[in-house]
């Protein structure tokens, strides 16, 4: 019998061996303490809220990740919108796109050969510039840390020019090592280690491009440069989720009974209990005439008088299901995800999504992969090139939609502006002012059409207003 860690057995008692004092039971003897933790087993809450155990929280992040859609759901929806984006070239100077195949200077096209074709293209042979943008997110939201490893041999200030690999590394399979003792006024000698198939990698800082996700705010040397997950927060809404499917789960594999059969008969002592012949009867009766199957009657005669109690529970009592949104909207509003994005029954009106959908690239996707960015861009030594990749965000359309909106409300402004202009009731810069225009520092655009002179006027006339 094994009992909070520890085997249990019965010990055979030889001939002469001793016994307990108060009689005949043989001794029990225990195994020895174990050193390793048992493998986790998936089936019994108590094992699920073991993932949030702080020794064992990376391997049950991945765990969450793949196996319960509340967790995946936000993780997935905002980093698949930040690769949405299309990643281009551009020059510090004047901010203008490079493209390999139309560049003109020597340098540009230089760059551009090295950039757009081959980062931008593959930045290692197993992905595309997109996919290794979104498993970049993927990791830093689910486990709060992002490693990004330059395959080179040492990191000159060029990596742009002499690294041809880039790597996502699986961030619970990296540890952080440091050679100083107090993070205050330091931040030198870091090395990471990666493990991978029993082998570990050691992996120089200026190598490593590490992006945390929140701040751990621990006071260990550690913790003043690794994250911590946004998932830390969310241990009850997670663990109620894992109760509903487990409850759910029982009611529909394991629900037993779903009533019983009355006997309705009764005499002057009270109601009489069913015989067992009468019980077979009454059960052989049904299953044969009335059970399920082609030929079946859905509708049973008794030839006795016998009433039905439910005892079975049904799962519209439990309202699991609303319990489940409840939850899955702590997780998702965590990640910036608006609840009325979460797929359910009654779908929210399309005005509503397509908000929310806005709100996501315009809070949370564009700047985190601005953020990102910058650093990568930093990391690579492209800046000090006089470069710079950059996010366009042309092909997507829900933006572009609301950009083709924002212009015609802008046009009906300008419309209704100029009206009132010319009636004498605004200003010039009170019409720059309601389209989103600077004012103009002259006395001229701060006059009605009624407070004008004839010169003036003449001048609004040439204008063309």
């Amino acid at each position: 019998m094994r009992i909070l860690g520890f085997e249990i057995t019965r010990k055979r008692i030889a001939e002469g061996e001793e016994v307990h004092k108060n009689g005949n039971t043989p001794v029990l003897e225990q195994s020895p303490v174990l050193t390793t933790r048992p493998p986790a087993i998936v089936g019994k809450l108590s094992d699920y809220l073991e993932v949030f155990s702080p020794a064992a929280c990376y391997r049950n992040y991945a765990f969450m990740f793949h196996n319960i859609a509340e967790v995946q759901f936000p993780i997935m929806y905002v980093s698949r919108r930040i690769s949405s984006a299309k990643f281009v070239l551009r020059k510090s100077s004047d901010d203008t796109v490079v493209w390999a195949d139309s560049a003109r200077g020597l340098k540009d096209r230089y760059v551009a050969n090295i950039i757009e074709k081959g980062l931008l293209n593959r930045p290692n042979p197993y992905c595309t510039f997109k996919d290794f943008v979104m498993d970049s997110f993927i990791n830093k939201f689910l486990f709060g840390n992002m490693y990004i490893y330059a395959y080179a041999d040492k990191d000159n200030g060029r990596l742009w020019e002499t690294c041809n690999e880039y790597y996502v590394l699986q961030s619970n399979s990296v540890s952080v090592d440091t050679k100083w003792s107090q993070y205050i006024g330091g931040y030198g000698n870091v090395t990471y280690r990666y493990s991978d198939a029993g082998v570990q990698r050691v992996i120089p800082q200026e190598l490593m491009y590490h992006l945390i996700d929140l701040p751990s705010f621990s006071s260990s040397q550690y913790g003043a440069i690794t994250g911590r997950s946004r998932l830390d927060a969310l241990k009850y809404p997670i663990s109620n989720i894992i109760a509903v499917y487990e409850a759910r789960n029982a009611i529909y594999v394991k629900r037993g009974a779903l009533g019983l059969i009355v006997n309705q008969t009764r005499d002057e002592a009270g109601s009489l209990a069913l015989s067992p012949n009468e019980k077979d009867a009454i059960k052989k009766e049904f299953e044969v005439t009335y059970g399920i199957g082609e030929g079946k009657s859905p509708v049973a005669f008794m030839n006795r008088p016998v009433t039905y109690v439910p005892i079975g529970m049904s799962i519209s009592e439990l309202q699991p299901f609303e319990e489940c949104i409840t939850d899955a909207a702590s997780i998702a509003g965590a990640y910036g995800v608006d609840s009325n994005l979460i797929p359910r029954k009654d779908n929210p009106t399309y005005s509503n999504l397509n908000t929310a959908e806005l709100n996501v690239y315009n809070s949370v996707a564009m700047p985190e992969l601005a953020a990102w960015l910058d650093g990568f861009n930093n990391f690579i030594g492209l800046y000090d090139a006089g470069y710079y990749i950059d996010a366009l965000w042309d092909d997507v359309a829900i933006l572009q939609e609301n950009v083709q909106r924002r212009e015609i409300a802008k046009t009906s402004i300008s419309n209704r502006c100029a009206n009132e202009f010319k009636s004498g009731l605004i200003t010039l810069n009170d019409w720059r002012a309601s389209i989103g225009k600077e004012r103009v520092e002259n006395e001229l655009y701060d006059k009605t059409l009624i407070e004008m002179s004839a010169d003036e006027l003449e001048n609004i006339k040439r204008i063309g207003l």
